[in-house]
């Protein structure tokens, strides 16, 4: 009787899960190497799952997901993916799927129904995938539509493609706007301090204009914020303003519907869109709002120091990225062997490299990016040492100086830099190390302003001086075979004015 009493109750826990593993268990064996043990993808060409709207509502979208995988361009909190996720039906049978899937729609905020064997029965008895890639998402979107959680409805679009391209729509109501346009650009150079040179430099001959209904979930303060290398009109509620490269405009809104009215300048038709973000209240991240593909940026732990090697725009094909755990980030040219990059916040678009396949170079994002445009020099790259954090000390010889450079990042957006400097013999007992030129920088002490976002902070006074129309930043070091001059400077980001 005990026997079969045992017997009974091992095909009762048999039958409610044959692989004996928890949809967690599952979910981490089969999924997690993608899309992140916590939902939240390692490489972020993967879509998250952590909140999604795909596994909201009635399961048979997802379920058949798992069955036959998924091809194609889907959007998932806003952000655009175009991938190939394999199918899993062949590994996975209808109780591993049900407790899978009932897992997923109950963890990281979702509080959906749990997803019953007999449902997944039911569907893959049904079930045939049309393509030989898997399901097409636009195939599984129109059986199964994602409820639209996009911030921008209602998008129209018109722009002018300049004097040797081609206008489009209303040739003659594109000029005469892009004339409005000009004189509203030509009126907002003189509020960037360069007294008219922006215009020769910058002027535009080209445009997108971009209307919409940007929907305000909540009451609160939106941050919008222009791409690097873009110059933007911003026209909502109280605002109406030109911004350039990395800068934000802060919008107080009211929860509803609300015009916007973005505007992207351009030399040349080729390559012209509209590159813009917005963060929403209480939130830390940009969403993307572009007109394009969307940006997927290089993953920041937030224990240690990321670094990526790849072509970057703005730097030699010689260079490292080092990402640090506070959003503070620096590119190290390893051929000039100095800085050549510093920013804050996201840091490199990748987009360009996994989707694009390695072809072409990825630029630096962030809120303040600074580029040191270093000079080439005699100078021999010798390598990196990694300390706490995975911070970097990088050593090489430059200018007869033998250099140890370390760098710490300290909390919230601040990033030490140790240089121990040596005189190589036969160098000038006079010599100065050069820390960086080509800004307009403005000296109080021992503190250096490089702009408005970023300063440096000095232990030991520097030297600024101005050659050539040029301002200059040195190092004074010790003579030749004396103990080494080490210098502990500080780069601050000021978030107020980034």
């Amino acid at each position: 009787m005990r026997k079969f009493l045992n017997i009974s109750l091992w095909m009762i826990i048999l039958s409610l899960n044959v692989s004996g593993d928890s949809g967690q268990a599952i979910y981490l064996r089969t999924c997690s190497a993608c899309h992140g043990p916590e939902g939240e993808p390692f490489a972020p060409v993967f879509p998250p799952l952590s909140g999604s709207e795909w596994l909201k509502g009635e399961p048979d979208r997802a379920i058949k997901i798992v069955l036959g995988g998924l091809a194609g361009e889907i959007t998932v909190k806003g952000k655009t993916y175009n991938g190939l996720m394999p199918a899993q039906g062949e590994l996975l049978n209808d109780e591993e799927i049900a407790s899978l899937l009932t897992y997923l729609r109950s963890s990281w905020g979702l509080r959906e129904e749990a997803v019953s064997v007999e449902k997944v029965k039911a569907i893959r008895s049904n079930f045939k995938v049309k393509s030989g890639e898997g399901n097409l998402a636009e195939d599984i979107l129109k059986e199964h539509p994602v409820a639209d959680s996009s911030l921008l409805q209602d998008i129209r679009y018109r722009g002018h493609r300049g004097d040797k391209g081609r206008p489009i729509w209303d040739p003659s109501q594109n000029v005469k706007r892009l004339k409005e346009l000009l004189s509203d650009f030509e009126a907002f150079v003189p509020n960037s301090g360069k007294e008219g040179q922006l215009i020769e430099k910058h002027r535009p001959y080209c445009y997108i204009e971009m209307k919409a209904k940007f929907t305000a979930a909540k009451s609160g303060k939106y941050v919008f914020k222009a791409k690097p290398g873009r110059y933007i009109t911003f026209k909502m509620a109280d605002q109406d303003k030109i911004i350039s490269s990395g800068m934000m405009i802060e919008v107080n809104l009211e929860k509803g519907v609300h015009d916007l009215t973005i505007i992207n300048w351009g030399h040349k038709w080729q390559g012209m869109g509209l590159y813009f973000g917005v963060r929403v209240p209480g939130e830390k991240d940009f969403i993307n709002l572009s007109m394009g593909k969307d940006p997927n940026y290089l993953k920041v732990s937030e224990t240690k120091t990321a670094y990526y090697k790849n072509l970057m725009k703005g730097t030699g094909p010689r260079s490292l990225l080092a990402a640090f755990p506070n959003e503070l980030a620096l590119v190290f040219d390893e051929e000039k062997c100095d800085i050549s990059m510093l920013s804050c916040g996201n840091t490199i678009d990748v987009n360009t490299h996994y989707v694009g396949r390695g072809i072409g170079a990825a630029l630096m994002e962030g809120r303040s990016v600074v580029y040191f445009h270093p000079e080439k020099s005699e100078c021999r790259y010798i390598g990196r040492q990694l300390g706490e954090q995975l911070a970097p000390t990088f050593m090489y010889e430059r200018d007869g100086f033998i250099v140890d450079d370390k760098f710490t990042p300290v909390e919230p957006y601040s990033l030490k830099r140790k240089l121990t400097i040596s005189v190589k013999r036969g160098v000038n007992s006079k010599a100065r190390f050069l820390l960086a030129n080509g800004f307009d920088f403005k000296k109080e002490g021992n503190v250096v302003h490089i702009n408005a976002s970023w300063k440096i902070t000095f232990d030991k006074d520097p030297v600024l001086e101005v050659i050539k129309g040029r301002s200059v930043l040195y190092l004074p070091i010790g003579k030749t075979g004396a103990k080494a001059t080490v210098y502990n400077l500080e780069y601050i980001y000021n978030d107020e004015q980034g």
